[in-house]
């Protein structure tokens, strides 16, 4: 299955996300810039806050070869 869909989307867990209130909106600033996707996960010992912006293609791991 591939998705090359713009897609935006956070999970929060327990306390932790309210620790970080603007850290969904820092990753889509930055994706805006030019990064195709972003996932960020934080688990600070009071909880997980896992947050993504962006492109992402699901299916099974490819293997890239280096560019230099």
């Amino acid at each position: 299955m591939t998705s090359n869909t713009r897609t935006t989307a956070t999970t929060t867990t327990t306390g932790a996300a309210q620790h970080y209130p603007t850290l969904q909106q820092t990753i889509e600033e930055i994706v805006a810039t030019g990064f195709v996707g972003l996932h960020v996960r934080v688990d600070d010992g009071q909880g997980e806050w896992v947050g993504t912006a962006g492109l992402s293609e699901l299916g099974p791991p490819t293997t890239r070869s280096p560019s230099c």
